[in-house]
């Protein structure tokens, strides 16, 4: 798994991109290394680009991660999640379901759908410069 971040703090917003085989375990470290980023803001809205993953993710994986996430440090924005691939965007709308009380999530296909969600301009170079993280 490939993972990088970028925070736009004059946006209010934390841009994800994922690539590569993801697991659960994945998205909690990710999560954990995101958080730990000094300009790290909570209230921002996040976009998170899944359309280059493999998920490696069950049903089951949905409840431990509603779980993980009840920590404090969880965004409390707007989320707008990406995704080409059938598995992750089922997994993902269920997670929608589960945690609709929670979190305020929209499922895209398109960059563009996605940043509409979020009332932003963004193009998806943003992660050019962005580090690496494995």
């Amino acid at each position: 798994m490939i993972f990088k971040h970028v925070i736009i703090p004059e946006q209010r917003l934390i841009s994800l991109q994922y690539a590569g085989e993801l697991s659960l375990s994945d998205v909690c470290r990710s999560s954990e290394i995101l958080w730990a980023d000094p300009a790290y803001e909570p209230s921002h809205n996040l976009i998170v680009d899944l359309t280059d993953i493999s998920a490696r993710a069950h049903v089951k994986d949905v409840a431990s991660l509603l779980e993980f996430y009840k920590r404090p440090e969880t965004s409390t924005g707007r989320i707008a999640i990406i995704l080409s691939e059938p598995i992750s965007t089922a997994l993902t709308y269920l997670f929608r379901a589960a945690g609709s009380s929670t979190f305020k999530i929209g499922i895209f296909s398109t960059w563009d759908a996605a940043c509409g969600f979020l009332h932003i301009n963004l193009e998806p170079d943003v992660f050019d410069s962005a580090e690496e993280r494995t």
